[in-house]
């Protein structure tokens, strides 16, 4: 299966990607049919299908297309970039072989300011109930690591203590009498 992967056979070959950047566990390479200049491949080296499968290596992954992006801002004066992950055919994901795609942005553009999350449209029909119940299935659904570990401190939400208790609180009283898809804006 890995043999028949295009993205496998490029990493096999790296005298056919234009190469950016390359850690031990990944390459990054300019896509031949870019949609922004600069537009880049992050890929693994091993054929992982999802970014689950990815595990722990996901930080590091991210971390090339931190570099990445920062190469194309300082490298070809772009005013910005966008880290896209696309987990799932569901999402958009083309390739049996997960990757990221970095696409530097430049002001002068006229895709400029617009997030790459601007495809969606906002789901008018779904009030705040409607989103309590989706953050109380999304937390108490299990978590399957592939890495083998459990997930990162950074992760892992303890409800136990009373001063996190009282932070959760204190957020929602000031949006209380409020839309929650409101006090969320921002992050669109």
């Amino acid at each position: 299966m890995a043999d028949e992967c295009i993205f496998c056979q490029l990493l096999a070959n790296p005298d056919q990607t234009l190469t950016v950047h390359e850690t031990d566990d990944f390459r990054a390479w300019l896509d031949i049919n870019p949609r922004a200049k600069g537009h880049t491949m992050v890929v693994p080296k091993d054929h992982l299908k999802s970014a689950e499968e990815l595990g722990g290596k996901l930080k590091d992954m991210f971390d090339v297309a931190r570099i990445v992006g920062e190469k194309a801002v300082n490298g070809l004066g772009a005013d910005g970039y966008s880290i896209v992950v696309n987990n799932g055919e569901a999402a958009g994901q083309m390739m049996d072989h997960f990757y990221m795609i970095v696409f530097p942005r430049f002001s002068d553009e006229e895709s400029s300011g617009t997030p790459t999350g601007a495809i969606f449209r906002p789901k008018e029909d779904l009030d705040e109930n409607d989103l309590r119940d989706f953050m109380a299935k999304m937390e108490s659904a299990s978590f399957n690591d592939h890495s083998g570990g459990s997930p990162p401190p950074e992760m892992r939400r303890d409800y136990s203590s009373d001063e996190e208790e009282s932070n959760i609180e204190k957020k929602e009283e000031s949006k209380s009498g409020s839309d929650v898809r409101k006090g969320n804006a921002e992050f669109r």
